[in-house]
């Protein structure tokens, strides 16, 4: 896929927090992560899914899909 295409999830992450101000912001997102997951409304990437990208690319990244699925989830723009 070009790089063009994918977003670095450290910079959504990045914003989020910003607009969220998470006291633990690993654990806030990990666990948004997860129920994006595992919410059978949103499609989402898979666990095996984000393995591969970080082993394969060195860092998680996504797709525009998969950004404004997230998007809808969470309820806040990250972009």
């Amino acid at each position: 896929m070009n790089d063009d295409k994918k977003t670095a999830a450290k910079i959504l992450f990045r914003n989020l927090q910003q607009r969220m101000d998470y006291k633990n912001p690993k654990a806030a997102i990990s666990a948004l992560l997860f129920g994006w997951m595992r919410h059978p409304r949103y499609p989402s990437i898979t666990p095996s899914g984000i393995a591969k990208r970080i082993s394969r690319d060195g860092h998680l990244w996504f797709k525009e899909a998969e950004i404004r699925s997230f998007e809808e989830y969470i309820g806040y723009p990250l972009r």
